[in-house]
Order: C-alpha cells, then sequence, then structure tokens
C-alpha cells in the first residue's frame, strides 16, 4: 500500500506550476518548523532550480506569518545546498533509494533538520492510520 501511495506521489513533480507551489509551501512550513536564522536546504538535484526560484517568494511569506501570527520580524537567510542532493525521484525499482519531492531544511550546522519531503509526509500519514489499517485488515 505504502509502494502504491509513493508511486502515485511521486508523479505530482510532473506538473511544473503545481510543483512549484508545492516547493514553496514546503519551504515555508518548514522555515516556520525550523525557526533559525541562518538556515541551509537541501532538494533533489533536479528541483535546485525550482527551489532557487520560489526561495526568495517562501522566505517573504515566511516573514509575512512571523510577523502577522508572532509580532516578530525574522531576517532569515537560506542557502540551497548544490552539492549534498535528496536521492531522485523513483524509476522503478521498490528497493532503491529515492524521494518523491519536496526540501529538507537544516540548522545549526546540521544538527537541526526539518525534512519537509513528500516522502517523510506520507510516512507520518502512514504510521498515524496504521491503527485504522489493522482493523480494517484484521477485523473479526
Amino acid at each position: 500500500m505504502l509502494l502504491d501511495a509513493k508511486r502515485q506521489i511521486a508523479t505530482k513533480s510532473s506538473n511544473a506550476a503545481q510543483y512549484n507551489d508545492l516547493m514553496k509551501d514546503l519551504t515555508v512550513q518548514a522555515l516556520i518548523k525550523i525557526d533559525d536564522l541562518k538556515v541551509e536546504a537541501h532538494c533533489r538535484e533536479s528541483d535546485v532550480k525550482i527551489l532557487e526560484d520560489v526561495l526568495e517568494t517562501a522566505v517573504t511569506e515566511y516573514k509575512a506569518i512571523m510577523k502577522k501570527e508572532c509580532g516578530v520580524v525574522r531576517d532569515v537567510v537560506v542557502n540551497v545546498n548544490k552539492s549534498n542532493f535528496l536521492p531522485p525521484a523513483p524509476s522503478g525499482g521498490d528497493n532503491l533509494k529515492s524521494c518523491c519531492g519536496g526540501v529538507v531544511l537544516t540548522a545549526l550546522d546540521s544538527r537541526v533538520v526539518c525534512s519537509n519531503t513528500l516522502d517523510a509526509r506520507l510516512d507520518l500519514v502512514f504510521e498515524e492510520t496504521k491503527p485504522n489499517i489493522r482493523q480494517q485488515l484484521f477485523e473479526q
């Protein structure tokens, strides 16, 4: 079930306009969660251009949210890591390490990590729904 869901999620990065918006939103969410002033962003090698294109908008949106919700001005600097990439998109092999898309932000020399990838979100949902899945599968 998880592999089927991952295959379906992997197709989300094929629609450029939707994926750009998704990358921006994932970046804003990760910035809020990591809440640091110097952040490094990691993505798939194929997503570097997309992340760079949406980064300024994401930072601006993050600053506006922090100002409105918390009353603080955050002057965050986000650098895109162009040497250490997330694994590429799934290519058909079930046992291969892959990433369906998204962003991982790190701070404090990578001691603080916020993984906001589609894979991490799917894993979280899967873990949260395991009791319901078990009940449906093994209901007597």
